[in-house]
């Protein structure tokens, strides 16, 4: 079932971070990703390094990424895919696994600190 509130969600977020930041951030390093599937708050975390080759890994798994005006956009070699506004040392948005599983997301940067979150162990961050 697609749900109406991941594209709404996208929408909040890019209005919210409009004009915020204009100037390029740096986006290789380590993140921590925050993903919850459903949107329900059950947020669960993994480290996930950005190498300026355009790769990505999680430790267990790997994929591409991009950045084009501040969206930055994760996709794993199974199709699963993250994409959210970057701003500084932060990323907020949207996902889609491979599966049709839709979530939403945050990443800091390992130098950020972050906020605890109830941990969810159903689904990983590749959404298995």
């Amino acid at each position: 079932m697609k749900s109406p509130l991941i594209p709404s969600i996208a929408l909040l977020c890019s209005i919210g971070f409009t004009g915020i930041a204009s100037a390029a951030v740096a986006t290789t390093g380590t993140y921590t990703l925050n993903f919850d599937w459903g949107c329900d708050g059950s947020y669960s975390s993994t480290a996930v390094t950005l190498s300026a080759d355009g790769t990505f890994n999680t430790g267990s798994y790997s994929g591409n990424w991009v950045e084009n005006n501040q969206t930055l956009t994760l996709t794993y070699s199974t199709g699963t895919y993250y994409t959210g506004y970057h701003t500084s040392k932060a990323v907020v948005g949207v996902q889609r696994s491979q599966n049709g599983l839709d979530g939403c997301f945050y990443m800091l940067k390992s130098s950020t600190v972050a906020i605890k979150q109830t941990q969810s162990s159903s689904a990983d961050s590749d959404g298995r």
